[in-house]
């Protein structure tokens, strides 16, 4: 479980990275893609979660480190929808536009 937070918390990196250099660049095409970027961070998520409780349930001895992990993934999460938001302020910044309120991914 550790490595799939710490391959997780890659990919929220990732995103954030785009999306400020989207910001620093004006590239209103990156900061679109660091935003679609978000879709793919959120099924992570979900899915971590998802394997995290299932093993919580069967061995109660996770319970302590499995509440660890769940916060820590969600903090990485929250990172992403951080990316998300900047992205969302260069597109408009930059072309006058919004991004859709929905992802074509989801």
């Amino acid at each position: 479980m550790h490595s799939h937070l710490i391959w997780f918390g890659g990919q929220a990196l990732g995103q954030l990275q785009r999306a400020l250099m989207a910001y620093v660049s004006g590239d209103a095409k990156q900061a679109q893609e660091a935003w679609a970027d978000d879709s793919n961070l959120d099924r992570m998520y979900q899915r971590f979660l998802s394997e995290l409780l299932e093993r919580m349930r069967e061995h109660r001895e996770w319970v302590d480190n499995g509440a660890r992990l769940m916060s820590a993934a969600k903090s990485m999460e929250r990172i992403g929808d951080h990316a998300t938001n900047i992205a969302e302020e260069v597109r408009f910044v930059t072309l006058g536009a919004v991004l859709p309120t929905r992802r074509s991914t989801e």
